[in-house]
């Protein structure tokens, strides 16, 4: 899986869709909403919150489209090692925002 390929594969639904006849250009100029692109992604959700785990400070190309808008919070541990405690502290300190 990557972000930009999941926005690329939507972008080439859409030019498939318009050789079809699906779509003319003012369809796509005028009335293409955001909406309507992600729902030609392979994940059509928009995530709130993401939880980046092992130390590292970016999303690595992961949901792109989807964590825009997200909280991000970063922790310095690996996956196998976040107790239930870590858990409710993230879901504290997005509650507070």
């Amino acid at each position: 899986y990557g972000g930009q390929g999941e926005i690329l594969q939507a972008a080439r639904r859409l030019v498939t869709e318009a050789r079809e006849g699906r779509w003319n250009e003012r369809d796509v100029e005028v009335d293409l909403t955001e909406a309507e692109f992600e729902s030609r992604l392979s994940y059509p959700v928009s995530v709130d919150l993401v939880i980046r785990t092992s130390g590292e400070l970016r999303l690595s190309n992961f949901l792109l489209w989807q964590t825009a808008y997200a909280e991000l919070i970063f922790l310095n541990k690996l996956w196998p090692e976040i107790s239930r405690e870590d858990w409710d502290l993230c879901l504290e300190d997005y509650a507070s925002r």
